[in-house]
């Protein structure tokens, strides 16, 4: 049991890792959306918030893409989702392989019924969220939108949130 509580410890810091990765790199779509329509960051926030991940990467898409065919980003944005694992990651359930490794345990059902299943170390739970980050950071850049967007862009959340009255 102290095998597996280890690995648990590791894995959750890794996944942690990963997670926080994605976050960021979400709110980065939303600043770059914003930007391409020309929105103002509190209104960006109240259209943007809902949207699911797979549509704001489409909506990025089809701005950049109605811009410049060629945009550097676009490979990128494309692949993300399948290179970083992120369905994987976040809609499996775990269960652990002894001492050694977590096991994502991915079930999907578009024509038939798949159950995959696919396991890292935490170490290499770590480096893969590395190589995700480093990816989300080299679109931010891409992207032109500077680490302080970020921060503006919360701030506005904040701000568009203080602003709002609750409906009766």
């Amino acid at each position: 049991m102290e095998e597996n509580y280890e690995i648990m410890n590791k894995g959750a810091s890794a996944l942690g890792a990963f997670h926080m990765t994605w976050s960021s790199f979400d709110h980065v779509l939303e600043i770059g959306i914003a930007r391409l329509c020309n929105l103002d960051f509190e209104h960006a926030n109240l259209l943007l918030h809902g949207i699911s991940f797979t549509r704001k990467i489409s909506i990025a898409k089809s701005l950049l893409n109605s811009i410049d065919q060629k945009h550097e980003a676009l490979p990128l944005l494309r692949d993300i989702s399948e290179v970083a694992k992120r369905n994987t990651l976040v809609h499996s359930y775990l269960t652990l392989k002894t001492g050694e490794a977590i096991k994502f345990n991915r079930r999907d059902s578009a024509d038939r019924f798949v159950h995959k299943v696919y396991e890292f170390t935490p170490n290499e739970l770590y480096e893969h969220a590395r190589k995700v980050s480093k990816t989300c950071l080299k679109i931010q850049k891409l992207l032109g939108i500077p680490d302080e967007d970020i921060k503006t862009y919360f701030d506005a959340s904040r701000s568009m949130s203080s602003k709002s009255a609750k409906l009766p």
